[in-house]
Order: C-alpha cells, then sequence, then structure tokens
C-alpha cells in the first residue's frame, strides 16, 4: 500500500528546534586538519588543528604535535600511554609562541582504542536511533522510489522551528533576522549562500519538500557557557537542551503545528551563541544525537537533534546535511574509522564542497525518498542508445536483485553541482546490506565507480576528482572486462556493458553496448618512451628521462590516464577505452631556502595567472576554486627548521596547504583571512616546518576557497636557546625575541650572550634580535648584597677576563686578577637607606693600574679608582674612594680595567653621618650628634607655602619641628634624607569673569568681584562661573566676608545670582544685592557644584565682594523612609509615594489596579535632582477605592515597579 501515500497531499509541520549555537560546518562532517581556536583554563586561546569528527579528535599544534588537555584542564603536548590506548599529558603546556618539544610529531593511539571511543560516543548520544528509523518514520520519509508512470505525490510542505540561544556571559552577534532569512527567504543570497534552506531542498527534492522554519527570539540559558562547554564528552548538552526545552515551555510554546511521529518532534536543530572550545569531542562540539531528558510540551516529546554554534556566518552545508539525517533519515556516507573516503565530495552526506552551495544528495538517497523517476535498462536490447539530462530528476538503474544494483546519472558543474570534481557519466553501486561508517561489512552502502579505475577514494588518496566520471576521450566503457570492471560485490560479473559514452554536456548519451570485442587503442607518450597500440586493461610501463625539454622531470599528465606513479620517471598505467595521450612535463627547479614565485610553476590545474598590482609587479596565480593547485620542482638544501611564507591576496576566507607529492606528506597548512579585495596583498607566516634536504615535488593548493599567490619564500630557522629562562626556539633571522630571566633562586643580575647583545641587559624582561646563526644567551643570578657592608671580590655574580686566586691578606678568601682593559667584575647591590656614603677597595699591583666603578642601571661612574705599586701581586693596600650618593634602589655595580693589572680582595661601602635635604639647604656630611640647620627653600610658584618636611619616621623623631620651614635636624650613624613639601596657598584669588561656561575646581581660596579685590563696579557687565569641587563626594561651600552691591530702588541695581548645581540642572538657591552680609551657602546638588551670576549696571557703582570658597563632604538628602540619593521610589504612609532622583530626568509615574489597568498618570514631567512625596489619587484626581496598586516609575533609563496599598 505504500503508493497510495504518493497521492495523500503531505501537510507536515515538523519541530526543527535550531537551538543557536554558532553555525558551524563541522557537524558530522570530518575535520581534516582544519583550524580552530581552543581555550585554556585562563581564559586564553591558542590555535590548534582538529582531526576527526564529533565522535573522536586527535588535536595538534599548527606544526604537527599532538595535544591533549591534563587534569586541570590545560592544553599540554600529549604522549601515550604505555599500551597506547590513551592520550596521556606530558606536562609541558602547550605555547604557540614557546619552543616545540623535543618529542614525536602526529603521535596516535591505537586503531583498536579509536574505535572504542566512536562506539562509547555513539552511545552516549544516541546517534544510530538518528539515522535508523523506525518503521512509522522510514514510511513517512523514506517512501519506496516512484515507478515508470506513477503519479508525482503532492508536496511535503515541513515547517520547522527555530530557537536561538543565547548565555548570560555571550551574546550572539548574529540577529534574528539574518536567521529568519537563512531558513525561509526565497533566493537568499546572505553570507555567500546559493538560497536559503527552503530554496536547497525545494531544489533538490524536484520541489518535493517545502521546508520553512519558525524563528523565535533569543532564549537565555541559566548558566554560563564555559559551565555547558566543558567535561568529557557531551556531559552537559542534555541539561542544557532540558534547560531551553523548559524555557520553552513556560512561554506558552504552542506545540499544534509541530508534526510528530509517536507524539515525538521528528527534527530538533540547536545552534548556541559562540564557539566551540573544549575541543576533542567534549563539551558544546557541534555534534547530532537523541535527546533523553524527557521534556514534553502539551504530551510531545522530543528525540532527534542537531547541536551547531553561531560563532561565524551561517552556512547551508552542516544544516542540511544534519535535516538529511533528521528529516529523511539518511546515513553517513563517510568513514568514521578513517577506512576509506567513502564517496568524497559527490554527495552532501559525505564531504560538504562548497559550505555555502552544497551538492545534492546521490540519487540512491533521492530514489529512497521519491524525489527522482528511474529507467530500468536491465537486460535492455544492445545497441539501445540512451540519453540522460545533467543533474536532473531522474536516473537509469541497472538491478542484480532488491539489494544490489547500479544507478546511472549525467552530472554538470552547474547550479547546486557546481562543487562538483568534474562533469560526466556517474555510475554509482548501491547495497543496501552495506556500510560506508565502518568496514565490518565488508562492503559500502553506496559507491562511486571510479572511471580511471584507481579506487582513489577507497584508497583515502583524494575525495574526488576528474577522473572519476566516465566521458569521451577519457573512458568510454563499462563492463566486466574494462579497467574499472563491471563486478558485484561478491565478484560475480554484473553484466552490464555501457558504451559510447558521450562527452559531457547538458545532455550526455551512451549506449548498451555489443558483446566484448578484443579491440586496442593507440597511446601516445609525449617526452617519453612507451607509445604503442594497446588493448582496454593492459598494463603498459611508461619511462622519460630524468632531464628533458624545459628542465628537470616533473611529473605524467594525462587527460584520460592515471599513471601509478604520477611522479617517478618509470612508472605504469592501464590502458583505457579510447586513443590516449600522456605527457612528461619538465621544469626548472627552485632553491629551498629562498624566494619562488608563483607563475614559475611547472604544472598547474584550476589557476591562472595574471599581472599583480602588489610590490615589485610580476605575474600572480589565481587559485579559482577549492582543489586548484600548482606544482614544482624545488632543491631543498637545509635539514635545519624553516619557517614558509606566503605572498597572498583574498576576497574571503580561504586554506593554503603546501605537500610534498613524493612522499604524499603535508609540509605546512596556512589559514588565509579574506580583506574583501582581490589584490589586497600582505604576507602569511606559515608554520615551522622540518625540511629533508633533496630535490623534491611540492604541491601548493585550496584546501579551501579562493585566492591570488604572488610568490613563497622559504627563509631558515635559527635556534635561540635560553639558559635560566624562557624564549627558547627557532626565529628566522632579524627577529625580535621577546626573553624572560627565570630561577628559583637568587636574584637577577644580568644576561649574557655567546655572539649577540641583548638589547636590555639588566633587565629581566627583555629582548634580542636574531643574526643567522644559532645563539645561546645566559641569564645570571646572583646574591643580593645589602649596604654599606664589606663585599668580597669572589662574591661577583658576573666575571668577564677574570680569574681567581687566593689572597694571602689578612682573612684570607678569594681573590681577582683583573688584567687587560675590558676585564669586568659585576655585582648586585642594594641600599636599604638613601644617602651618602664613602668607599675603600683593597687592592694589590705590582706596576699600579686604573679602575672604574660604574653603576650599569644608569650607566654612570660612581667612581675612579688609582692603585698605586704596592711591591708585589700579594702586598696589599686600602684604597681611600670618593663619597656617593645612593637611593634605595636595586643597582648593578661593575667593577672594570682600564689600564694596567691588579689583584683585588674586596671593597667597603661605609654609612656616613650624611645629610641630604631635597628642596631646601643644610645637606652635607656631618659626624654623629650633630645638631644641623635646615632651611625650606623658596618656590618658584608664588601661590605655593610650606607644609611640612617629610621623611621616614625613625628620621621625623630627629627634626625638631618638622612643620616649620626653618628647624634643626639631629645627625645620626646612617644618611638622612628629609624633604621639603610645598600646596597651593589658600589665599590665591578667583576673579568674576565674564561670559559663560566658565568652570574652576576649587579646594580652599578666595572669590572676588570684577574689580578684583573688592572695589567698586561703575561699568555695565554680565558673567558667570561654576565651582567645581577638587573630588566625588565634595560640596562647596559659600563664606562671604565683605558684600555691598547697589540696592533694588535705585536709578540701577546689581544682582548677584546663586545655583545649587551646573548647566540645565541647576536650581536657583537665591538672589542677593544690598550692603547685608549673605549666610553661608552650602551645595546641595549630587555633582557639589554652585553656579554664580553676576548682572551689574554702570549707572551705580558698588564695592563688590570677597568670599572664602572652601569644601566639605556632601550629605545625603534626608527623606521619611531614608532613600540614599540614586534612583528610587516606595511607597510611603497616608496614601502618597516616594522617589529621589540622583540626576535631571523626565519621570513618568503610572499606577495600575491589580487587573493591570492603567487608573492613572501621577506624574509626567522634568523633574530636578533631589527627594520628591506625591499623593495617590485617580484619574483627573479622583479618589482611589480601597485595595492594592502597582505603581510604575520610569526616569531615562531607570525602570522599577512598587506594590502600593491604599487604605
Amino acid at each position: 500500500m505504500w503508493w497510495l501515500f504518493k497521492r495523500i497531499k503531505w501537510e507536515i509541520t515538523t519541530i526543527a528546534f535550531t537551538f543557536l549555537i554558532p553555525f558551524s560546518s563541522s557537524i558530522a562532517a570530518p575535520h581534516e586538519g582544519e583550524q580552530f581556536s581552543l581555550k585554556q583554563p585562563d581564559g586564553t586561546t591558542v590555535p590548534v588543528l582538529v582531526w576527526g569528527d564529533e565522535f573522536h579528535q586527535d588535536v595538534e599544534s599548527p606544526d604537527g604535535y599532538t595535544l591533549v588537555r591534563d587534569k586541570d584542564g590545560w592544553i599540554c603536548y600529549a604522549s601515550l600511554s604505555a599500551d597506547e590506548n590513551e592520550y596521556i599529558s606530558s606536562g609541558i603546556r602547550y605555547n604557540p609562541q614557546g619552543r616545540a618539544p623535543s618529542l614525536k610529531k602526529k603521535m596516535r593511539i591505537r586503531l583498536e582504542s579509536i574505535h572504542k571511543k566512536v562506539r562509547k560516543n555513539k552511545e552516549v548520544l544516541g546517534y544510530m536511533k538518528l539515522i535508523e528509523p523506525e518503521s512509522e518514520q522510514s514510511l513517512l520519509y523514506s517512501p519506496s522510489p516512484l515507478d515508470e508512470g506513477v503519479e508525482t505525490a503532492e508536496p511535503r510542505r515541513v515547517t520547522g522551528l527555530t530557537i536561538l540561544i543565547d548565555f548570560p556571559d555571550v551574546k550572539s552577534t548574529t540577529t534574528r533576522e539574518t536567521i529568519e532569512n537563512f531558513c525561509n527567504q526565497q533566493g537568499y543570497t546572505g553570507n555567500g549562500n546559493n538560497g536559503s534552506a527552503y530554496d536547497y531542498f525545494r531544489d533538490v527534492s524536484n520541489g518535493q519538500m517545502l521546508y520553512t522554519n519558525v524563528v523565535t527570539q533569543f532564549i537565555t540559558a541559566d548558566n554560563a557557557k564555559s559551565y555547558y562547554d566543558r567535561g568529557e564528552g557531551y556531559a552537559y548538552v542534555q541539561e542544557l537542551l532540558t534547560n531551553i526545552l523548559n524555557k520553552l515551555k513556560n512561554q506558552g510554546f504552542d506545540m499544534s503545528q509541530v508534526t510528530t511521529s509517536n507524539n515525538r518532534v521528528v527534527a530538533l536543530n540547536v545552534f548556541y551563541a559562540g564557539s566551540a572550545s573544549a575541543g576533542w569531542a567534549n563539551g558544546l562540539w557541534p555534534h547530532a544525537g537523541s535527546y533523553r531528558g524527557g521534556v514534553t510540551i502539551n504530551g510531545i516529546g522530543f528525540s532527534n537533534y542537531q547541536l551547531a554554534s553561531l560563532g561565524s556566518s551561517p552556512k547551508l552545508g552542516t544544516f542540511v546535511h544534519e535535516n538529511g539525517h533528521m528529516l529523511m533519515h539518511w546515513a553517513d556516507l563517510y568513514s568514521y574509522e578513517d577506512h576509506s573516503n567513502g564517496v568524497g565530495r559527490w554527495c552532501v552526506m559525505n564531504t560538504i564542497n562548497p559550505a555555502t552551495n552544497p551538492q545534492q544528495p546521490n540519487p540512491y538517497f533521492r530514489k529512497l525518498s521519491g524525489w527522482i523517476t528511474t529507467t530500468d535498462i536491465t537486460g535492455n536490447a544492445r545497441g539501445t542508445v540512451y540519453e540522460h539530462t545533467a543533474n536532473s530528476h531522474s536516473a537509469y538503474t541497472y538491478v542484480r536483485n532488491t539489494k544490489e544494483f547500479y544507478l546511472i546519472e549525467a552530472r554538470r558543474r552547474d547550479g547546486r553541482s557546481s562543487g562538483l570534481p568534474a562533469d560526466g557519466l556517474l555510475v554509482w553501486h548501491v547495497h543496501t546490506d552495506g556500510r560506508n561508517t565502518d568496514p565490518g561489512k565488508g562492503f559500502p552502502l553506496v559507491a562511486l565507480v571510479q572511471a580511471d579505475g584507481k579506487r582513489d577514494m577507497e584508497r583515502l588518496v583524494n575525495s574526488g576528482d576528474a577522473g572519476d566520471p566516465f566521458r569521451l576521450n577519457y573512458n568510454i566503457r563499462f563492463n566486466d572486462l574494462t579497467n574499472p570492471a563491471a563486478k558485484w560485490h561478491d565478484g560475480t560479473g554484473a553484466g552490464i556493458d555501457l558504451a559510447e559514452i558521450s562527452a559531457p554536456g547538458q545532455v550526455m548519451t551512451f549506449k548498451i553496448g555489443p558483446d566484448a570485442e578484443v579491440v586496442s587503442y593507440n597511446l601516445s607518450v609525449v617526452n617519453g618512451s612507451g607509445s604503442g597500440r594497446y588493448s582496454p586493461g593492459e598494463v603498459v610501463t611508461i619511462s622519460a628521462p630524468e632531464t628533458g625539454p624545459g628542465g628537470t622531470f616533473l611529473r605524467w599528465s594525462s587527460s584520460t590516464l592515471s599513471p601509478s606513479q604520477t611522479y617517478s620517471c618509470s612508472t605504469t598505467l592501464v590502458m583505457g577505452n579510447g586513443d590516449a595521450t600522456i605527457t612528461a612535463n619538465y621544469t626548472t627547479p627552485g632553491t629551498i631556502p629562498g624566494t619562488t614565485q608563483a607563475e614559475q610553476s611547472g604544472y598547474q590545474q584550476g589557476t591562472s595567472a595574471s599581472t599583480a598590482t602588489d610590490s615589485g609587479g610580476g605575474q600572480y596565480v589565481n587559485f579559482s576554486a577549492t582543489g586548484a593547485f600548482i606544482e614544482f620542482v624545488v632543491d631543498v638544501q637545509t635539514e635545519d627548521t624553516s619557517v614558509l611564507s606566503y605572498r597572498i591576496s583574498s576576497s574571503s576566507n580561504a586554506v593554503l596547504k603546501v605537500r610534498n607529492m613524493n612522499s604524499n606528506t603535508l609540509i605546512d597548512s596556512v589559514a588565509v583571512t579574506g580583506t574583501g579585495f582581490s589584490q589586497s596583498w600582505r604576507t602569511v607566516n606559515g608554520n615551522r616546518v622540518a625540511l629533508t634536504p633533496g630535490r623534491q615535488i611540492w604541491r601548493l593548493e585550496s584546501s579551501s576557497g579562493s585566492f591570488n599567490l604572488n610568490w613563497f619564500l622559504s627563509k631558515e630557522l635559527f635556534t635561540l636557546t635560553v639558559q635560566n629562562g624562557t624564549g627558547s626556539d627557532s626565529y628566522a633571522e632579524g627577529t625580535s625575541v621577546p626573553v624572560r630571566a627565570d630561577s628559583e633562586s637568587g636574584s637577577f643580575l644580568r644576561w649574557s650572550s655567546s655572539s649577540q647583545a641583548v638589547d636590555q641587559p639588566y633587565s629581566s624582561l627583555s629582548s634580542i634580535r636574531l643574526d643567522s646563526t644559532d645563539i645561546t644567551i645566559t641569564a645570571h643570578f646572583c646574591t643580593l648584597l645589602s649596604l654599606p657592608g664589606v663585599i668580597e671580590a669572589e662574591s661577583a655574580g658576573y666575571l668577564q677576563g677574570i680569574t681567581t686566586d687566593i689572597s694571602s691578606d689578612e682573612g684570607g678568601g678569594g681573590i681577582l686578577q683583573i688584567g687587560n682593559p675590558g676585564t669586568l667584575a659585576e655585582y648586585l647591590v642594594k641600599a636599604p637607606v638613601a644617602g651618602i656614603y664613602g668607599l675603600s677597595f683593597r687592592l694589590a699591583s705590582t706596576e699600579g693600574a686604573r679602575l672604574v666603578l660604574r653603576n650599569m642601571k644608569n650607566d654612570i661612574i660612581l667612581d675612579t679608582i688609582n692603585v698605586p705599586p704596592t711591591g708585589g701581586p700579594q702586598n696589599w693596600l686600602s684604597v681611600e674612594g670618593r663619597q656617593i650618593t645612593l637611593d634605595t634602589a636595586i643597582a648593578v655595580w661593575r667593577i672594570e680595567s682600564v689600564s694596567g693589572a691588579c689583584n683585588f680582595n674586596r671593597f667597603t661601602v661605609s654609612a656616613t653621618g650624611s645629610l641630604l635635604v631635597v628642596n631646601g639647604s643644610g645637606s652635607g656630611v656631618y659626624t654623629t650628634g650633630t645638631v644641623v640647620p635646615i632651611q625650606a627653600a623658596t618656590p618658584a610658584e608664588h601661590w605655593k607655602y610650606f607644609t611640612g618636611w617629610t621623611s621616614d619616621a625613625s628620621t621625623l623623631l630627629s627634626i625638631s619641628d618638622p612643620s616649620q620651614p626653618v628647624t634643626t635636624v639631629t645627625v645620626g650613624d646612617i644618611p638622612i634624607i628629609v624633604t621639603a613639601t610645598y600646596a597651593d596657598s589658600p589665599t590665591v584669588g578667583i576673579i568674576m569673569p565674564g561670559g559663560t561656561d566658565n568652570v574652576v575646581t576649587v579646594n580652599d581660596t578666595f572669590f572676588y568681584d570684577n574689580g578684583g579685590n573688592y572695589y567698586g563696579y561703575s561699568n555695565n557687565f554680565s558673567g558667570e562661573i561654576t565651582f567645581n569641587p577638587v573630588s566625588e563626594g565634595l560640596g562647596i561651600i559659600m563664606s562671604f566676608e565683605l558684600f555691598s552691591l547697589s540696592l533694588p530702588g535705585n536709578m540701577a541695581a546689581d544682582s548677584f545670582y546663586v545655583y545649587s548645581g551646573s548647566g540645565d540642572n541647576k536650581v536657583l538657591l537665591d538672589i542677593f544685592n544690598g550692603a547685608a552680609l549673605p549666610q553661608q551657602i552650602r551645595s546641595s546638588s549630587p555633582d557639589g557644584r554652585i553656579t554664580v551670576r553676576f548682572v551689574s549696571n554702570g549707572a551705580d557703582s558698588s564695592a563688590g565682594w570677597k568670599i572664602h570658597l572652601t569644601s566639605e563632604n556632601l550629605l545625603s538628602i534626608s527623606s521619611p523612609n531614608r532613600i540614599p540619593l540614586t534612583f528610587g521610589i516606595e511607597a510611603g504612609r497616608n496614601g502618597t509615594l516616594n522617589f529621589q532622583l540622583p540626576r535631571t530626568e523626565h519621570v513618568n509615574i503610572r499606577l495600575y489596579d491589580m487587573r493591570g489597568r492603567m487608573v492613572a498618570v501621577l506624574c509626567d514631567a522634568r523633574k530636578l535632582p533631589g527627594f520628591y512625596k506625591i499623593g495617590l489619587s485617580g484619574s483627573k484626581g479622583s479618589k482611589l477605592s480601597r485595595g492594592f496598586y502597582a505603581a510604575t516609575l520610569v526616569a531615562g533609563s531607570y525602570r522599577k515597579n512598587v506594590a502600593v496599598h491604599y487604605r
């Protein structure tokens, strides 16, 4: 009865919950070294490459080292457990700028362990339930294929629900409107997509699936994103889904629109704000699964879901792939266990390409869905000719039985098929008992017969190429004897015979061939040997010389044939079904390290050259689409670590990969950020690579997107070794490397280098610019020596050119033998007390010498020591040095030789009875107990006044009166420093300015009339000034000491206006004139300001004023309910409302009854800062009935509701 369902008009409303998590192209599709940013526990992110899918992932650093999180969540370099079943932390945290560890690259756990982890995650996610439909679901969404001549079913109308998720700490930057258009808008082109999700399903279903979505507003989860994006596996996803579904339920969502199966929603798309940052298939990594939380809405439950993120612009690829699972119950066609590439880029259920214009499903899935008609050609007469319109909603079948058969269709790179690897006739091999995802069945569900016979996708060579479709001048025959041969999975010949296959085009033709015949075709080998006539399927040996026309052998190329070893001079190929040509390509080798121009490649595919606008001009190569490449022969002349740089321009994001084609290994992978301009050139640095010397063939290819390449450059890296510090790594010549000293003991003294100077040798945080050589620098640490005291010569933290010996001097110990000029010793010293100190040195010299004592922190010579001849190298003499002034900073002292040779035993730093007077007189060296007069200097600024002497607590006790500018100080046995301090004089006056917008900050000063010093006005005048307190929380006070203005009633009057506050918010306090002395005035403004405005008339004169301006702490405005000076409202007694404003705002207060009806507008006016009380009343002042009410205050952005009981 299945056919009856074809005549039913399907009105299906499916809820596809799109809980917004950043859109990602990673769901249920394998990652092949894609770059992501993962988060460390301290919140920083690090770049990584991910291999695998949502069931298991291997994560590497960009330079190829395997990574893992340790028990504390830090991403570290990985090692393998003893049984090689687990990754374990090496204990070395991953630092992208740090030095690479001495570990093996690309480590992998055992394959059996990977399979076990994949099975576990599938079970946790309930994944198999997603792709294995129940009988009712299968009936609903996967009806049997349409028979020839049977009327097409009415369209299925599927309406999904998209729910968007925010987190308290992470909000989406994608708008609801964007998602609405992405799901539903016909002809949508946003973010480069070819249509909306609606457009895609309508197009690939021949109008049989009309899929739309209802998009909600964002729903905020209860917890921060980091709460859910953590743990092992997907431990917190079910909790997130339950939280959001409950919120949807509490909002009263109407489930009547939702189509269900067994009272469960058919599809649930979940998208969230932010990006997945846990990694290793954990946390909120995009995935698909089954919900098990048990939330129901109006009796409707939930089952299948997909989870993705909104961290980047929404793309169609992942969305339609996952809905292929949930709506149609199609299986994945890629391998979960890396045994095959499945059907590659030929089907959306295998590899999405490109993400913005995903290809249509394979014909078997479309046949299952009732979207195409099929014509059975099994057993049809030989010589029968068939034609097929490329990309149409039809196909031919050749059937063994109900389980195993071929599907034949023409495909063309156009429209939804633009991303296919090539054009031509595709032959699909289907066995309904097979499975693509694991090798357990022994054969796949869906396979593509590859016309070149190389089975590249099964051998993991690629994900589809130009050798896969059948076509004229390539391979026009497919039967039991051809290569590839038409065989069923048990090895039996299929009996199908396709012949005379046409060239690719809008319509292709083929016919049922004659009986197998012995034929031969001509093979032409250009630039090599092996030409001749050969039968189809015959193995032919071909060869070419190492050196030929144009340079060195690069590779073989042919439009129809594929040699077994493309990059070998001598190789074999399988003859095809037609005449063929194969060419040996030659090119001039490039040199590594060095610069290679892109247009000098020896072979290209999908690229073109144009003139560059880049500096230096020349040509650039355009990589037009994913899969485009150029190839070079290069002579690698170093085995040292190198870095590759690329001169690139790209209007959109892309990925460039470099491969060694001899070993088929990845050399480098670089993410290119689009600039919006096709020739906006910039240099992009790649990763550190360890090269192998010798001649190699390199391919530069587009792994994703399109871009322009001008040249690439290889630089040798040189090793910087940092002893006792961080910064060790390999760097290019000219790189400035930051270094940091790090030691568990001692204090940092200095850096030293084997050949190059460190930029700041006496700073523990410094840098060094590398030359073209390896270099070692050392951070030296030593004991910090305290001054004053005796410093033994051998306690130096660093020596250069100096030898040591044993002293015969009293006290013994070691000595330094100082010889040629430039030899030196350095010490780390600190004086806890600043002051003047004395120096002396214990030295011996046969012929005399000269030394210099230098402070290296500021490069100042502290003393020059002239050492007289002492009669022998061990005849010791004490040489007195000079007195020096020291501060309390740590210093590096260097003793270095200027001339001659001497032995150095020790030096002594002695405290003196010194006095240093800063900003005054009295400095000098005194004997202990001397009472010294000191006097503060007169400051250059005449308004400043002396406020006292400052020093440390013990010194202040030795000053007779620290508050007086002239006083005495008693000198002790340690240096003393005293400082005279000053402040602005309170007698500095402010003169009344003319005009407006005058603002002055005051603390303690005087304010005078315009005449200055209060004498007569006899002119017309108008001015305004605002006094601002020196800090928040203070208010201005005006104390009148003299006031005399003309009185009202005279022919002219002067007016003195005083306001609290300033600007539009000021409030008039009073207007003064006459001779009466006004009372003290305090600011009542929240900002503590007072504004004065004065207007005079020249017809009369007056004495003016003198006002003392000070400030005090602001007092809170008093209120019956003690509301602080912030926004607030509360119910008062006796039917009143009290509210308070900290600033001027427009205030609207409305009163509502308990049914939510508005009763009255109590206030609708602009209010100054302050406390207010208003009475309650009904509309137009009518009396209220007793009962409960709600009052709402709106003041600017402030909103507040309060309950009111009116009695």
